[in-house]
């Protein structure tokens, strides 16, 4: 299945989710995302 919606990057995730939606689909380059970050991520449910 591919994902299809707007596809959303920046440098810090902690800006990223400020700007993220339902269904956006977030690029992200983390070694280690901490639990903020991805408890954020999960809060909007972006596309992939």
């Amino acid at each position: 299945m591919l994902a299809k919606g707007r596809v959303k990057l920046d440098r810090r995730t902690k800006n990223l989710v400020k700007r993220l939606r339902k269904n956006d689909i977030a690029v992200i380059d983390h070694d280690d995302i901490d639990e903020v970050a991805a408890n954020s991520l999960i809060d909007i449910r972006p596309q992939a």
